[in-house]
């Protein structure tokens, strides 16, 4: 345990009941937790939990560093209008065809397995030359290559985007 200022560091070992002792060291207030490593990567813990405590701060309540490492954690931070906006912008051109929920269903698929066409083709379940027609389709249709990392980013972004606003809508 180490005392910096009005902050406290702790590690402790997995089996504890963190629950327990944040409720008694720390009760009313904020929290940040970081994940659970072995003890030469407490640095890297260390790290995420200080992020955690400043969104601890903000929720008034303990976070977890797994709470707000994720980005349906930024999306849900969008309103939902901005967030359609961009799903629309990315997504418009194969939503505006009439092969639209395929197309979308397998570029979902496509991104879900790291682009392997067998496996991706296999969670559809469709033929893997019927995959590849698809991913083609949504590379014209976007001006999208799936052998870039940023364009594929950007269409997994927008899919979220788009699930995140649909929830948001209600």
């Amino acid at each position: 345990m180490r005392v910096v200022g009005e902050v406290v560091e702790l590690a402790v070992p997995l089996d504890t009941d963190l629950p327990g002792v944040l409720g008694t060291l720390a009760g009313g207030r904020a929290a940040g937790i970081g994940i659970a490593v072995r003890p030469s990567a407490l640095v890297v813990s260390l790290h995420q939990a200080r992020s955690a405590l400043l969104a601890s701060r903000l929720q008034g309540k303990h976070m977890h560093a797994e709470d707000i490492a994720s980005s349906r954690v930024l999306l849900n931070t969008v309103g939902a209008q901005p967030l359609q906006a961009y799903a629309d912008a990315v997504l418009g051109p194969p939503d505006a065809t009439d092969r639209s929920g395929e197309l979308l269903r397998g570029l979902t698929a496509f991104l879900e397995h790291n682009g392997h066409w067998g496996s991706a083709a296999t969670a559809l379940p469709v033929h893997r030359h019927t995959m590849r027609n698809r991913i083609e389709a949504i590379e014209r249709l976007t001006g999208r290559r799936m052998d870039s990392a940023q364009d594929r980013h950007e269409l997994w972004l927008a899919l979220r985007a788009r699930d995140a606003a649909r929830m948001s809508s209600g």
